[in-house]
């Protein structure tokens, strides 16, 4: 299954262009269907081989970062750092404390061989060309005439979109003059609303 690439509307001022590329996940997979898939004939190991031998080296990894150590593995360093806060030198630190700042954090470097031969396999498609859980006008049709976009001000709008939620409970205060129905297509992402508000 692909890895779905979209684009984002870009808000943030330190790029210039219009839009950021984001991705969404095909699919999760559990622990057990992860086992299956390596048990299922690519090796001489049994599930309970490779369930065994996860367990061990999840025991033995913990202990050697619980001991300051930082952990090569062939996907990627792993290693423990403090952070936080204190008032004085003195002051302990106790990450235990959920009264203090003090933390520890768990951090994994992948691997560059790794992350090159995962790119190079990877599949990617071309998702919708925005993020599907944004809002998204398609289209307005005025009341008044069968032209989609072709609206003037004073008309009465229907909106026409993706993932428009309408708060019948909040609608009131945003426009005195607002009304509409909510109508729902198959699947979240095709969500839209044909609110029925005046222009201005």
């Amino acid at each position: 299954m692909p890895l779905k690439i979209i684009l984002q509307d870009n808000h943030l001022p330190a790029c210039q262009k219009p839009f950021v590329v984001r991705s969404i996940l095909s699919d999760t997979m559990d622990f057990d269907s992860f086992v299956d898939i390596m048990a299922s004939g690519r090796t001489t190991l049994s599930k309970i081989d490779i369930l065994a031998a996860m367990q061990l080296y999840s025991e033995e990894l913990g202990k050697q970062l619980a001991e300051g150590k930082s952990v090569k593995t062939p996907i990627g360093l792993f290693y423990l750092s403090a952070a936080g806060s204190m008032d004085t030198p003195d002051d302990s630190f106790l990450p235990s404390d959920q009264g203090t700042s003090h933390e520890l954090r768990l951090h994994f470097r992948a691997e560059t061989n790794f992350v090159t031969a995962i790119a190079e396999s990877v599949h990617l498609i071309r998702s919708d060309t925005m993020d599907q859980a944004a809002p998204r006008i398609r289209a307005t049709l005025s009341s008044d005439s069968s032209a989609l976009n072709a609206t003037r001000a004073g008309d009465i709008l229907n909106v026409y979109g993706s993932c428009l939620k309408f708060d019948r409970a909040h609608y009131k205060n945003v426009h005195p003059g607002w009304h509409g129905t909510i109508r729902r297509r198959a699947g979240p992402a095709s969500r839209h609303i044909s609110p029925n508000a005046p222009t201005s």
